[in-house]
C-alpha cells in the first residue's frame, strides 16, 4: 500500500506520455494505432468513503504556464524490493504560482470518481496535462478513517 502523494505532480511528461502509449499499443499488438493521436486518462476513486483526509485536488490546466512545470525523475520500486528500482521514469512536478486555481470534491464516495487527463498529444490548445495532489484537509479532525483509493491509467487513441 502506498500513501497518497502530497506533492503537486502529473503522471506523464512530453516524452513519457507518447513513449508509454507506444509501449502499451505494441504490447497489445496494435501497431496500426501508433500514428494516431493518443492521450492518457487516470480514473481515481476512493475504496472507502467519504474521503475526509487527503482528498485529491486538481489544478485548472488553463492556469498553469509551461514555466510552472519541471520534468522530474522518478523511480518505481516493488513493495518487496526497495534496494533497487523496478523501473525508472519521469513525471512533472509543479512550481508554486499564485495564478493556480485548485478544485477538489468534498467527501467523495466510492461510487463517485474523477477522470483526469494526464497527457494529451500536442495541438489545438486543449489542456494537455492536469497537475494533481492529495492534501491535508485541515477542516476535518484527525480521527477520520485514513483515505483508501485506487487509480487506473489507460491510453486513449483517437
Amino acid at each position: 500500500m502506498r500513501l497518497p502523494v502530497e506533492a503537486v505532480h502529473n503522471d506523464y511528461t512530453e516524452g513519457t506520455g507518447p513513449r508509454r502509449a507506444q509501449e502499451i499499443l505494441a504490447a497489445l499488438g496494435r501497431l496500426d494505432l501508433l500514428g494516431h493521436r493518443s492521450a492518457f486518462v487516470n480514473l481515481w476513486r476512493p475504496i472507502m468513503g467519504p474521503v475526509h483526509d487527503v482528498p485529491l485536488a486538481v489544478c485548472d490546466a488553463r492556469r498553469v504556464k509551461p514555466t510552472d512545470i519541471v520534468d522530474t525523475p522518478i523511480h518505481h520500486h516493488a513493495e518487496q524490493e526497495l534496494s533497487k528500482p523496478r523501473h525508472s521514469g519521469e513525471i512533472q512536478s509543479a512550481r508554486f504560482s499564485a495564478a493556480h486555481v485548485w478544485y477538489y470534491f468534498s467527501e467523495i464516495r466510492p461510487e463517485e470518481g474523477l477522470l483526469i487527463k494526464c497527457y494529451d498529444a500536442p495541438g489545438l490548445g486543449r489542456a494537455r496535462f492536469v497537475s494533481h495532489m492529495g492534501f491535508r484537509n485541515l477542516a476535518y479532525p484527525k480521527h477520520f478513517t485514513p483515505r483508501e483509493s485506487i487509480e487506473a491509467r489507460t491510453p486513449v487513441v483517437y
